[in-house]
């Protein structure tokens, strides 16, 4: 089981999609184009799949739509309702005055694009297995199903995240974790998730099989999203006390985007270090740059 790279040599493709000149970007190529053209750029785009409703609960949790990170990880304003495969509603997204997407055909576009990847590395390939988070509902997990037709893929299974990771280490260790507990925690930008695994050999020919024992314990809350969403409030505080400078006004997204994305690379660091700077150039049209400790 091998772990192929995306274009710019990263071991994680972002979840997002931007349109710029005519042409799709994906992944930080997306994020990148976001700080020029924000209003086309796309992410999060597990909650415009499915059954609306489903994401209801996630909703409060983010300050996209109606605050600044509209513009880094936007729900546009102008979505809609939609009627969609197997009866449920989609979330349909204006995207000019000639094009409409619906959620799952922007996750489709980014099947396609690490389809692509993939038969550049080993072939192409029809079939696959995805993993999806553990609290997908039916019609989210239909979504998921539809997203891959469009792209050319035959989903021979959904498994859930902690579940594949789980496979993935018994693969590379069989002999090391027979008859074992495992629990599996994995802190992600969108989930938090703790699964306990017990590894049992039936017999010595046998290979290792994989029993989940209990339910997966899981948080959409106490996540890498909700300590952006954090650090951007802490460090919006600072530049307002010291600039009497609101990067939250709507009419500054920009510089919003810019310390979106300087709150995210110090996360980074501060994963592995107590103390990180977090630097933003360039503030009110070039008038000021801001740096500060955290």
């Amino acid at each position: 089981m091998e772990l192929i790279l995306d274009g710019q040599s990263s071991r994680k493709t972002d979840n997002v999609i931007g349109f710029r000149n005519g042409d799709r970007l994906f992944s930080q190529a997306a994020l990148s184009a976001a700080l020029w053209n924000p209003e086309d750029t796309y992410s999060h785009l597990h909650l415009l799949i499915g059954d609306p409703s489903d994401s209801a609960g996630l909703l409060p949790t983010l300050i996209f739509q109606e605050k600044v990170f509209e513009e880094l990880y936007p729900i546009p304003k102008n979505s809609k309702e939609a009627p969609g495969a197997h009866n449920f509603p989609h979330v349909a997204i204006k995207h000019d005055d000639q094009t409409t997407y619906v959620g799952h055909e922007l996750v489709a576009m980014i099947f396609e694009t690490i389809k692509k990847r993939v038969a550049t590395e080993m072939g192409q390939i029809s079939s696959c297995v995805i993993t999806v988070p553990v609290y997908f509902t039916v019609s989210q997990r239909q979504a998921i199903i539809d997203s891959a037709a469009l792209a050319g893929l035959n989903v021979l299974s959904l498994i859930n995240q902690g579940t594949s990771l789980a496979l993935q280490y018994g693969i590379h260790s069989p002999s090391a974790i027979n008859n074992q507990n495992v629990l599996f925690f994995d802190a992600g930008e969108n989930l938090l998730e703790m699964t306990l695994v017990t590894y049992k050999q039936i017999s010595k020919k046998d290979p290792v099989s994989i029993l989940v024992t209990g339910s997966p314990v899981w948080s959409t809350t106490i996540t890498g999203r909700e300590m952006d969403r954090r650090l951007f409030e802490h460090v919006a505080v600072h530049i307002l006390e010291k600039h009497q400078y609101d990067i939250k006004d709507k009419k500054n997204s920009k510089d919003a985007v810019k310390l979106s994305r300087a709150v995210q690379r110090t996360k980074h660091v501060l994963s592995v270090n107590t103390e990180a700077d977090c630097e933003v150039r360039g503030l009110n049209g070039g008038a000021f740059d801001f740096q500060t400790r955290l």
